[in-house]
């Protein structure tokens, strides 16, 4: 069963709050030092470095997902002149050096997928073409008689797909992996940074400038992303009772 996230914030949101909180909370680590054994440096970069993490997977997904929606609108012409220059591949080189060639290209490795529309396939294959498509293959093929038009369109292809993001993390990812395992980490950046804040807002309790920058509502609302409403959110404001 798919993990629920335990806020109703976006993701790049939560991750910009949280980051804005602990670089208040690094700037208070002497203050806070004295009350909380555990609260050092060593501390605040864990959880910097969760926040970061998930960064890198949040562009990673932002960018997929451009750099796919791209793939699907070049699928049709690009697989087709893809296939066209592998099928004169095959009639121009001896049969050993034909599949070495398409087999450095990425045929091997991604065409019987694209073929079937996966995008990311083709995206792996031209990724693949245009890093190993050298000057001196490009020239051995064309002395053969593929035009060099043809190849240049395909490494077009490719560097429109660069352009808009694609990188080796984002074909080596395991998306379905990724999505399960960056909500948890979210889950968890999330209920750590609002433990923080609700010790952090209670020790500045008599000081409302210093209240508020670990007060995750006001954080969030003070970096522009809204109003800081969050359904999920059950202690945003600490209890006020008196001891």
């Amino acid at each position: 069963m798919p993990r629920q996230r335990k806020y109703s914030y976006r993701d790049h949101e939560v991750l910009l709050t949280c980051r804005a909180i602990m670089d208040n909370f690094v700037g208070k680590l002497d203050e806070f030092g004295r009350v909380r054994t555990n609260w050092n440096a060593d501390f605040a970069q864990a959880v910097i470095g969760k926040i970061d993490a998930c960064e890198a997977i949040t562009n990673i997904k932002e960018n997929a997902s451009g750099v796919m929606q791209h793939a699907k609108e070049i699928h049709t012409v690009a697989l087709r002149q893809l296939t066209f220059l592998k099928v004169q591949v095959e009639v121009d080189f001896e049969a050993r050096r034909a599949k070495e060639v398409l087999n450095l290209l990425g045929y091997k490795k991604y065409l019987k997928n694209a073929r079937m529309s996966d995008y990311k396939s083709l995206a792996g294959l031209l990724a693949q073409f245009r890093q190993n498509m050298t000057d001196e293959l490009k020239r051995e093929i064309t002395e053969l008689g593929t035009s060099q038009e043809l190849i240049d369109e395909l490494l077009g292809y490719a560097q429109g797909l660069v352009d808009k993001g694609l990188s080796p993390e984002m074909l080596e990812a395991d998306t379905k992996a990724i999505n399960q395992d960056f909500v948890q980490q979210m889950n968890e950046i999330y209920e750590q940074v609002l433990g923080i804040c609700k010790i952090a807002s209670r020790f500045f309790h008599d000081d409302k400038q210093e209240r508020g920058k670990f007060v995750f509502s006001q954080v969030f609302k003070s970096l522009g992303l809204g109003d800081g409403t969050d359904e999920h959110d059950e202690h945003e404001e600490e209890d006020e009772d008196e001891d």
